[in-house]
């Protein structure tokens, strides 16, 4: 399974989960990328969004998000439009795609990796455009 989240700034960051993510490894996915969203951004200056999974609203998750002080974006039962990361999914999905059969994990690994690392790029351009005007 990958996971990923999208920086403020346009960055995709992807970890590769191995075996079937539950709260415990979740939580320690997000306590590992909290504090460097901390240091890119600062506490407060920035919203963590993620789905109504169980996983994501289980105790142990609910309690470290309060306890760490971090900003939740509420997001409703079973609006999968509403989550920017589903978007991002379809780029990266529709980058890959187009390129061939993979014949391994470490193979499908790299091209999403590649096709993260090619839909920061777009956002971030996209961004300073906007930026500038």
């Amino acid at each position: 399974m990958i996971w990923g989240i999208l920086f403020p700034d346009g960055y995709v960051h992807l970890e590769m989960v191995e075996g079937i993510l539950n709260a415990d490894r979740y939580l320690e996915l997000i306590a590992k990328i909290i504090p460097e969203l901390d240091r890119e951004f600062g506490r407060g200056e920035f919203y963590f969004q993620q789905d109504n999974a169980s996983l994501r609203t289980a105790k142990i998750v609910r309690n470290y998000i309060d306890t760490e002080g971090i900003n939740v974006l509420d997001c409703p039962a079973r609006s999968r439009g509403l989550n920017i990361i589903e978007n991002i999914w379809k780029m990266i999905s529709d980058i890959i795609c187009v390129e061939k059969q993979f014949q391994s994990k470490q193979e499908l690994w790299a091209a999403k990796r590649d096709a993260a690392e090619d839909v920061s790029q777009n956002k971030k351009s996209k961004q300073e455009t906007h930026i500038k005007i």
